[in-house]
């Protein structure tokens, strides 16, 4: 799950959502803010909605924040050497996917782990006015492309299932230039991810 500095309502409230669902076996939260730590006020919060959910289910929730030294959209993606599953849900704080639709995403991923699934499509265009049409330039669709053509080029990984291995992959195997990118960017993560899962599988 990503955090968002400016965002701990939404963070609050993810948290909570996802600590519901029966087969989670932990939460954790990517902060890759060192100069602001998470608050005490808001640790306490979210460990509180932690702790009620594993009051409900058959098994106690774990909630760990994994704090980082450097403000990167590559953290989201860095190995977690204490996991205790295969299956990482990776989730920005923003999205909220009901629990009935992960229970099928999950059962969907465990029948291929080798692949994504995963929740937000997108639509790129190639632009209509090119200097060089030999060198076509891409303009980014977003949803509203999505839903008004009812067709998509790509599915985002800010929402979705993944098997652990692949955050070794692209954090210590993946070409260097493509993580610079997205340093220098801030921004096609997900995208790298993507093409990732795609070129292994």
């Amino acid at each position: 799950m990503q955090k968002s500095v400016q965002r701990p309502d939404l963070l609050k409230k993810s948290a909570q959502h996802y600590s519901s669902w029966p087969r989670v076996d932990a939460i954790r939260i990517v902060w890759s803010e060192s100069r602001e730590p998470p608050k005490d006020s808001l640790v306490s919060d979210l460990f509180s909605y932690v702790e009620s959910a594993s009051r409900k289910s058959t098994h106690m929730i774990k909630l760990k924040i994994d704090m980082h030294d450097e403000d990167n959209l590559n953290t989201r993606f860095k190995p977690i050497n204490d996991l205790d599953t295969n299956a990482i849900f990776s989730v920005d704080d923003d999205v909220l996917v009901p629990c009935d639709i992960l229970v099928f995403a999950f059962t969907l991923w465990t029948s291929a782990q080798d692949s994504m699934v995963r929740f937000v499509p997108r639509m790129h265009w190639i632009q209509s006015e090119m200097q060089d049409a030999s060198f076509p330039r891409y303009i980014y669709g977003g949803w509203w492309s999505v839903w008004w053509m009812g067709t998509y080029s790509m599915v985002l990984s800010k929402c979705a299932f993944l098997h652990q291995k692949y955050l070794d992959l692209y954090t210590d195997h993946m070409p260097v230039q493509i993580r610079d990118y997205v340093t220098h960017k801030r921004n096609c993560e997900d995208i790298a991810m993507s093409f990732l899962v795609a070129n292994a599988t």
